[in-house]
């Protein structure tokens, strides 16, 4: 080692004070974000403006016109830079306090970008009204029982996956008719993942760090574009769950005169009828064998195609996600938890006729 170089011992001592130096600038900038945070819940339209349709767009289009445009998905270099820095490390010499160091300020700072790329959404004011509609079960039943009857006319409509360009045509149109910005160029990616997404009880998920959806093309074609499309959702700011839901079932709804309406629409009263379904399992069980009686054998078949999938990837992990899901939302504000997926179907039935 020539002379002009750091000693090993100097470079140690380096990292030992710069990795508290930059937790403690994490810190404070963390303390601010949150206050900004919950000062935006206050006043939710303020925050929409200047975030949802200012830096938020800017996000949006600086990342989708440059890493969303790889052919692979660009999580996968974050991993190889870490690949990279964790051999590199390996030269040094790293104490067991310096390492819980640098494992809390990545997770302070991830905390941080979460939140300024897409956590603002959670304290901004909602896409539409929910107007706490309450359904009885007998208005719950003739609605299954109407989109029932569409199944039925229709019950091979879900043989093949929508393009992801087709997805994002019709959920821009949607949103368009709410007034809410969609710059950018939203992706989301469906894995040859081997069924790994599924196996770890996740259907789908956006990773705002990325932004951009990601799913598993293990996904049974009838319910795989809906996934797609809700992902997509949550990549234009769309942050409840039942909302993102509604969002892609309105958008598989809109007719742009080509040869995926068909299709698109059957999706989306497929997935609509099971959100009923479900609620009836745990209210009316009489309902719910009227339903049964009156279901043709052809979507008695995808559907039961559809429900032994499901358990073929349900495993113990499922109920971890579960869990974790629901101490996230309620975490960001969302008081119902996971029972928030089930806000859709009152959005439905406010923004259509019955």
């Amino acid at each position: 080692m020539s002379s002009n170089e750091p000693s090993e011992k100097t470079l140690n001592h380096q990292l030992d004070s710069n990795h508290p130096r930059q937790l403690r600038t994490g810190l404070i900038v963390l303390g601010c974000t949150i206050v900004l945070f919950y000062a935006g819940k206050s006043h939710p339209v303020i925050l929409q403006k200047w975030y949802l349709h200012g830096l938020f767009q800017a996000w949006r289009i600086a990342y989708d016109y440059t890493l969303g445009l790889l052919p692979f998905p660009p999580a996968l270099l974050l991993a190889g830079v870490f690949v990279w820095k964790f051999f590199r490390s390996k030269k040094y010499e790293f104490t067991w306090k310096l390492r819980l160091l640098r494992i809390f300020k990545s997770i302070v700072w991830g905390i941080i970008l979460f939140i300024w790329l897409w956590g603002f959404h959670y304290a901004s004011a909602p896409l539409v009204e929910n107007k706490s509609t309450i359904l009885t079960d007998h208005q719950l039943f003739e609605w299954a029982l109407e989109v029932q009857q569409r199944l039925n006319k229709n019950s091979s409509m879900a043989r093949q996956d929508i393009p992801e360009d087709e997805l994002r045509l019709r959920l821009e149109a949607f949103l368009r008719t709410k007034d809410w910005p969609v710059l950018g160029r939203v992706r989301a990616r469906a894995w040859y993942d081997l069924g790994f997404i599924r196996y770890a009880g996740i259907s789908g998920i956006y990773l705002p760090w990325f932004m951009e959806g990601h799913t598993s093309v293990r996904h049974p074609s009838e319910v795989l574009s809906f996934i797609r499309t809700h992902e997509m959702a949550h990549g234009y700011g769309i942050s409840g769950e039942g909302e993102a839901d509604y969002c892609a079932y309105m958008a598989l709804k809109i007719p742009m005169g080509n040869e995926w309406d068909q299709q698109a629409e059957w999706m989306a009263d497929y997935e609509l009828w099971c959100k009923l379904r479900g609620i009836l399992i745990n209210s009316s069980e009489p309902y719910l064998q009227q339903l049964n009686q009156q279901m043709n054998a052809a979507l008695m078949a995808t559907h039961q195609k559809v429900k032994e999938d499901d358990l073929h990837y349900r495993t113990a992990s499922a109920k971890v996600a579960a869990i974790s899901n629901d101490l996230y939302l309620k975490s960001m504000g969302i008081q119902d938890g996971i029972a928030n997926y089930d806000q859709m179907v009152v959005l439905v039935w406010q923004d259509t006729p019955h």
